[in-house]
């Protein structure tokens, strides 16, 4: 055997070249479908296209059996987010138990690493990874089961025996997995269940707990969510929540005080189009003339009044200088002085003090039809509004393949 392929696979090895080009445009389509996934200008159609490619690639080698299998494997060599997803994929699909328990090594050495491999699993039939998963919900290895019930939740699939199981784990990590779940689920009979995880000792837990009992109505704890974010580092998603699920007066005065911290600035630009209130708009515009702050205050405008950035009248050139911040990778440079003559134009239709999401009053019609046409990042707005005001549903996957979307939005 040469190369790791046995004398039954040379003739195979003819179609080598085609077979590594769907490997690396595979795992190169997955790298960008996950950063336009969330993506500030990226709408559902356009991830649609990309997911369209994306599993042509993988039928390529699919079809090609073991050596498409072995192609996959070889590109582990350079290890990352898209060769890790492909693999896993091509492992799980054709259930290769060697192939497998590599990828499943990989994802339980790192938690960067668990996100591609639950996405994999996740791009999969349910009905042929059920058993798997069943394997590994019962497995020793804590970072087994958090897989397992990461990949049922990414499905929207409910197993209530191992998320029980898994609210009393040992392992923090599993119970923070565990307590979001109950939020993305919408199992609001588990509140009273994980009301006591809100002293949980680890900052996650506590977290995942006030986000999960916030999106099922608990004002209180949408408010201690957003302290309980800062602690367990995830100042976005805490923000996101308390934003949209907290009471209108604690909202404001929390944006409020952040903006009159220089340091705590970009969180208030976030907060006030999480909030949703017009009345920010005008300040909004002025920090659309601060280059640092320019981006994510047009991204907030958008959120609040579906103000279309991609509009070419709307734009501006990059300034020369400027330091990107990380948040702003991928957001369109709007002019100031456009966005300002089209609010003159549009302010009318807009009441303050009336909570707006894409340029309407939030409401279920409103948040669904965000999901149909929205940006991606509008789309995950959406979902968490849709979530909240239909206590006992899920949160819509908007990071899910884009034909399974399809199917639940036509349902």
């Amino acid at each position: 055997m040469r190369n790791g392929f046995s004398p039954a696979e040379i003739s195979s090895l003819q179609n080598a070249p085609v077979l590594a080009e769907h490997a690396d445009e595979a795992a190169f389509l997955w790298r960008a479908r996950e950063r336009a996934a969330l993506g500030p200008h990226y709408r559902f159609v356009q991830l649609a296209q990309l997911d369209e490619r994306l599993l042509g690639h993988l039928q390529g080698l699919h079809v090609a059996g073991a050596t498409g299998q072995k192609l996959a494997l070889h590109a582990l060599g350079d290890l990352d987010a898209g060769t890790l997803f492909v693999a896993t994929h091509l492992a799980f699909g054709r259930q290769d138990p060697d192939a497998m328990a590599h990828t499943l090594s990989i994802a339980s050495s790192d938690p960067a690493w668990a996100q591609p491999f639950v996405a994999a699993l996740s791009w999969l039939e349910p009905a042929a990874l059920e058993p798997l998963l069943n394997r590994m919900a019962l497995s020793p290895v804590a970072e087994h089961r958090a897989i397992a019930l990461a990949a049922r939740v990414a499905q929207r699939a409910v197993v209530r025996p191992q998320l029980v199981a898994a609210l009393d784990d040992p392992h923090a990590g599993l119970r923070a997995h565990a307590l979001r779940a109950v939020g993305e689920l919408g199992l609001i009979e588990f509140h009273a269940r994980i009301e006591t995880s809100a002293a949980d000792p680890d900052a996650s837990c506590r977290f995942w707990t006030a986000w999960s009992r916030a999106l099922g109505g608990d004002e209180d704890a949408a408010e201690r969510a957003f302290e309980a974010g800062i602690e367990a580092h995830v100042p976005g998603p805490a923000l996101e929540v308390s934003m949209r699920a907290g009471r209108a007066g604690w909202a404001r005065e929390l944006i409020r005080r952040l903006a009159s911290d220089s340091g705590t600035q970009r969180q208030a630009i976030v907060a006030a189009g999480a909030h949703g209130d017009p009345a920010t708009v005008p300040w909004l515009l002025q920090l659309c003339d601060e280059d640092a702050l320019a981006r994510a205050a047009a991204q907030a405008l958008a959120m609040i009044t579906g103000v279309d950035l991609e509009d070419p009248l709307l734009r501006r050139d990059a300034p020369t200088s400027e330091e990107e911040h990380v948040d702003d990778a991928d957001a369109w440079w709007a002019s100031a002085d456009a966005l300002r003559r089209w609010w003159q134009v549009e302010s009318g239709r807009f009441r303050a003090g009336v909570r707006h999401l894409g340029g309407r009053p939030v409401g279920e019609e409103a948040a669904v039809q965000l999901l149909r046409d929205g940006t991606q990042l509008q789309r995950r707005s959406a979902a968490l509004e849709a979530a909240r005001l239909r206590r006992g549903t899920a949160v819509f996957p908007v990071t899910a393949r884009a034909d399974w979307q399809h199917r639940r939005l036509a349902a």
